[in-house]
């Protein structure tokens, strides 16, 4: 049964949530719909984003705005991004363990990973593990220190989208799929194979199992640009300054020299 919801509000404020649907199912829609979502509701010093984007095209547009801590398109460099989440994560604990609360107050983190099949299954075995294990420790403590992931696949198979790593998402946003078994693995039954190719979803979260429609995000080139960071201006070569007198200190030096040519005419005269 279909329900009236905000969805991208409701993913924004889940701890977790997948995205999956075959290529072209309309997953690009879905996360610009997210971040827009993100840069409406809260201000950059209420949220930050970790941006990874293996593929170098879904997230590059949002690097340079001032909610965006990290951009990453390399392996190692999410290796070292999910290294520094999880530092900030484990302070933050600190924190709390220091003020007797059982939840962080202060500024919202998202890890959006656009393309988790590629940092699954394209780099070297070791690597593939150190994403793997960093990521789960995110995905089982971030929730209560306001540090969410939300991540997307292309390629909703088992291998994929279940098992240990994926089975912290709280939220699953299946999209079109191409078999029964992709439906399964991503929303846990059948039906996102029957789902048109655009404007439609299945929605698992805690609140329910239901289909749902999914908007049509508008550009954000609007709001790229009312965020975009400040760039420092460049500081101009330094320049030994050229001496220039003033007009006064002008004045003086020729009735300087004036007086000199006095004293020189007077000497010439008296040995004359």
């Amino acid at each position: 049964m279909e329900r009236s919801i905000s969805l991208y509000k409701d993913i924004i404020t889940s701890p977790h949530t997948l995205i999956a649907g075959t290529t072209g199912s309309g997953k690009s829609n879905v996360m610009n719909g997210i971040i827009r979502e993100i840069m409406l509701d809260y201000t950059p010093e209420e949220a930050q984003m970790y941006l990874f984007d293996p593929k170098v095209i879904e997230l590059e547009d949002y690097r340079d705005t001032q909610y965006c801590v990290r951009y990453e398109t390399e392996f190692d460099g999410m290796i070292e991004a999910l290294d520094e989440l999880i530092e900030i994560m484990n302070e933050r604990y600190h924190s709390m363990s220091g003020q007797h609360i059982k939840e962080y107050q202060g500024t919202r983190i998202y890890l959006i990973f656009d393309e988790l099949a590629d940092a699954l299954t394209a780099p070297p075995l070791k690597t593939i593990g150190m994403i793997k294990s960093k990521l789960q420790v995110l995905l089982q403590k971030g929730r209560a220190s306001r540090i969410s992931v939300i991540a997307a696949s292309q390629n909703p198979n088992r291998e994929i989208v279940s098992g240990k790593l994926t089975i912290n998402f709280t939220n699953r946003l299946g999209l079109r799929c191409v078999d029964e078994s992709e439906s399964k693995a991503v929303v846990k039954r059948k039906g996102c194979e029957l789902l048109p190719k655009y404007g439609k979803a299945l929605y698992l979260s805690p609140d329910g199992f239901s289909e749902v429609k999914i908007p049509l995000t508008p550009n954000n080139w609007e709001l790229i640009q009312r965020y975009r960071k400040v760039r420092p201006v460049p500081v101009a070569t330094a320049q030994k300054p050229v001496f220039q007198p003033k007009q006064n200190d002008t004045a003086a030096s020729l009735i300087a020299l004036f007086g000199l040519g006095l004293m020189l005419f007077g000497l010439l005269g008296g040995i004359l």
